[in-house]
């Protein structure tokens, strides 16, 4: 079971049936589950409705890509930043207010009492940078493009996992065992020309209809780019030189 999942609200549920003091008392951790699983849906832009064919349950993700009809997935991304803040204000007023006031109070305990009562400080940003990150590039990118009419964010393809599957492009693709900075280019020219042959889309975004006739936009799309623009220049640059030598192996012209 994963801990911060759906899964762990219905056995929250479950063991609190009927008891509501044990319902009160796991309200926290289980509305905790709920942000967290939900922050991972929003990520993923996941949506299962628009299965092709339709899907034999009830569809289980209903976020979809974040596009001019679909901006709902802004504002629960800065509500969900909003819920850990106002818990931080929480605790920041007790430890600050009210830990002073209890006997036996001991300053240097102001510190691990934040630490124990909040999430740590890398995880607190690394949360602000993911869920504001997205939001903000996505309010940015519609209004940029909203003349378009057609501008949709791949959420999924704003994570690392596209950095991650192109450097593994680039390793499968790199020979010798000593790799430097020319093999690594040249793997990495053949890895973007790979990606950008499948079109970029996974097969589950094509069943979904997530991707049916839009234009991606998300971190794999620019490197796929950039890497087609590198193995243009490439090709050119190669071309260029065998025209050099062509017109150096030619005879000269009779006088």
């Amino acid at each position: 079971v994963q801990i911060f999942s759906m899964e762990s609200v219905r056995t929250i549920d479950a063991f609190c049936e009927g008891d509501e003091q044990e319902k009160k008392q796991y309200a926290f951790l289980r509305e905790l589950c709920e942000k967290l699983n939900r922050l991972t849906d929003l990520y993923n832009g996941r949506d299962d409705s628009k299965a092709t064919p339709p899907l034999p349950r009830r569809p289980v993700y209903d976020v979809g890509n974040i596009s001019a009809s679909n901006q709902g997935v802004i504002t629960e991304l800065v509500g969900i930043v909003q819920y850990f803040a106002e818990w931080k204000r929480d605790v920041d007023k007790y430890v600050d207010d009210v830990l002073p006031t209890l006997p036996n109070y001991d300053p240097s305990q102001a510190s691990r009492t934040r630490q124990l009562l909040f999430i740590s400080d890398e995880t607190w940003a690394g949360l602000q940078y993911l869920a504001l990150g997205q939001a903000c590039l996505a309010a940015y990118y519609l209004k940029k493009f909203q003349h378009t009419g057609s501008i949709v964010i791949v959420q999924r393809r704003l994570c690392t996992d596209a950095l991650e599957h192109h450097f593994a492009h680039v390793r499968q693709h790199q020979t010798g065992g000593r790799p430097n900075a020319a093999t690594s280019l040249q793997a990495s020219n053949v890895a973007g020309l790979a990606a950008s042959m499948t079109g970029g889309t996974s097969a589950r975004a094509k069943r979904s209809g997530n991707s049916k006739g839009r234009e991606p936009l998300g971190v794999d799309g620019v490197l796929t780019r950039r890497m087609q623009e590198a193995h243009r220049h490439d090709q050119d640059v190669r071309a260029d030189r065998r025209s050099k030598r062509q017109r150096c192996q030619q005879p000269p012209p009779p006088h």
